[in-house]
């Protein structure tokens, strides 16, 4: 449940150890709301596992929006190899650590703001 981390920067850290990756791997986290509307979400897909490396660290860090009711996460692989996630931990994070994935919608404007870059 996402009940505890609301309105805040969220970070999940973890370990990871691949072998022979034939496509990608990546840690993910997924933010929820309501009837499961995701919120949030980043599986590393710009910043991919690939091939074979020792435990790694590797960091999401996500918005958990006021409506967010539940958090989801995990390891996912695509093409073949194996890769072992371990020491996960959940931390706030602070808003001014960036989020790695999508940029939530509450946080776009309707129209450009701030053209003359004075603010």
């Amino acid at each position: 449940k996402a009940d505890a981390l609301r309105g805040q920067r969220v970070r999940m850290s973890g370990y990871v150890r691949s072998n022979a990756v034939g496509d990608w791997a990546g840690l993910w986290m997924r933010v929820d709301g309501p009837n499961r509307e995701q919120l949030a979400f980043d599986n590393m897909k710009d910043r991919p596992i690939k091939g074979t490396h020792d435990w790694t660290k590797y960091d999401i860090d996500l918005s958990v929006p006021e409506k967010a009711e539940a958090v989801a996460f995990g390891l996912l692989l695509t093409g073949g190899g194996e890769v072992w996630m371990d020491d996960l931990s959940f931390q706030v994070a602070g808003k001014a650590v960036p989020t790695l994935g999508p940029i939530p919608d509450e946080w776009l404007h309707s129209a450009p703001t701030n053209l003359g870059f004075e603010e």
